[in-house]
């Protein structure tokens, strides 16, 4: 396997300290055993998979005044790295996003980051991790899934494309076109289906396919003009995908929208940024003063005064 990027944590500099926990008594799923996820952050529990769609959780750092990255320099890991009080805490910040990559069966990336960042992918930094992943008898590397409504804010000459990983992309019908034309990589597509009745009626198709062509770029048009999540998440999760980690913010709020985002990893950086900074989906509609979902408390981690670490769940009712 290619020898991707590693960083080294220590757990006893991230380390954090579990002060406030709320989990259900659904929580209960221990996705991968690891003694390190244990130490630095104690259980990490997870509810059943639904049975259309994977458990979808996004995972993101913000400044304290929920700004995920900085006007001059949209690279939204700054937020964390260029903390001064807390270096560590920063450290742990991009840990606990490792830590969610390895617990999941794929990452859903948005275009605007591989634009942001020529040389991210969605494989696991930390070697510990990895190794308790594989131990555990799962593939070393997620499944990498890019998303991209019109498939033209891909940039196709991305490090993503050019290294040995599973690769997939959730577009639209049209994203699929262009897609297939400008992409300097194998593609192969699924898609067509108009309801979930239709994927479910077509599942052996689908999974034989996926199996036949995994090596290529796979390609779910879900969609005319808008990407039907519906349907593209009910395709993930026949292919066998359970648990899945959300890193891009337009896409997490066009779950939200749609009610299926599950819960958000959200930490937050001791640094203040203010202005028209971006937040979480700053371009999209935002909810309206009667129409909006609340968000629970799940538990709460600090490292120091200077950062701190929530999960929270969305409640849609």
């Amino acid at each position: 396997m290619t020898d991707f990027p590693r960083k080294t944590f220590d757990a006893d500099d991230i380390k954090l300290n579990n002060i406030y926990s709320n989990l259900k008594a659904s929580h209960k799923n221990n996705l991968l055993k690891s003694s390190k996820i244990k130490e630095v952050y104690g259980d990490l529990l997870f509810e059943d998979s639904h049975t259309h769609r994977p458990l979808l959780h996004a995972s993101f750092v913000c400044s304290m005044d929920g700004k995920i990255n900085f006007n001059n320099q949209p690279n939204g890991s700054l937020i964390a790295k260029n903390n001064a009080k807390d270096p560590n805490g920063g450290l742990a910040d991009f840990w606990v996003m490792n830590m969610l990559r390895a617990t999941a069966d794929g990452v859903i990336i948005g275009s605007g980051t591989l634009r942001d960042e020529p040389n991210i992918t969605a494989h696991i930094f930390d070697k510990d991790l990895e190794n308790d992943r594989l131990a555990a008898g799962k593939p070393a590397i997620p499944l990498n899934i890019i998303v991209s409504r019109s498939g033209k804010t891909i940039p196709f000459e991305h490090s993503i494309f050019k290294n040995p990983l599973p690769l997939m992309l959730i577009t639209t019908e049209s994203g699929a076109k262009y897609a297939k034309y400008y992409a300097q990589v194998d593609t192969f597509e699924i898609g067509g289906y108009k309801s979930i009745d239709d994927v479910e009626y077509h599942q052996e198709t689908i999974i034989n396919l996926y199996k036949e062509n995994q090596q290529k770029l796979v390609i779910l048009s879900c969609g005319e003009g808008e990407i039907n999540n519906q349907i593209a998440m009910k395709i993930l999760k026949i292919l066998g995908l359970n648990y899945v980690s959300v890193e891009a913010s337009h896409y997490t709020h066009s779950l939200i929208k749609e009610k299926m985002l599950d819960e958000i990893f959200l930490n937050y950086s001791g640094i203040y940024i203010g202005g028209n900074a971006m937040g979480i989906a700053n371009t999209d509609e935002a909810f309206t003063s009667n129409n909006f979902p609340h968000m629970e408390m799940l538990s709460i981690h600090l490292h120091s005064p200077f950062f701190m670490y929530s999960r929270q769940r969305f409640v849609y009712d």
